[in-house]
């Protein structure tokens, strides 16, 4: 995990070259800012998944994406082992609580295409 975040955290140095691209063509051609604030974004977001990833590698969390494959192999549930874990990720950071491995943790529904014509 932590070599996965510091990957991640190597690419911040490709965007100045982009990002110097964006602001002189949005100040040449007029084009929008959106894009530069997009960019803006992408690096603030990189920047907390890069945190996350290192949270995790010094937790005993279980991946979310684990979640996801046990949800796909192993319906109808047979275990319950992600939900005897909830206690570790409420207990963690605040910045990292909005993530949940329980279905339906934080009353949202998950969306689903079924009855969609």
């Amino acid at each position: 995990m932590d070599l996965a975040a510091s990957s991640l955290l190597s690419h911040l140095d490709d965007f100045p070259v982009v990002e110097s691209y964006l602001r002189e063509a949005h100040r040449h051609f007029g084009l929008e800012t959106a894009t530069l604030l997009r960019l803006e974004a992408t690096k603030r977001n990189m920047t907390e998944l890069a945190a996350f990833f290192r949270h995790l590698a010094q937790s005993d969390r279980p991946l979310p994406m684990f979640v996801h494959l046990h949800d796909i192999f192993l319906r109808p549930y047979y275990s319950n082992w992600f939900v005897d874990r909830q206690h570790e990720w409420s207990n963690g950071p605040e910045r990292f609580r909005r993530y949940s491995v329980q279905e339906k943790a934080w009353g949202a529904e998950p969306f689903s295409w079924h009855g969609i014509e």
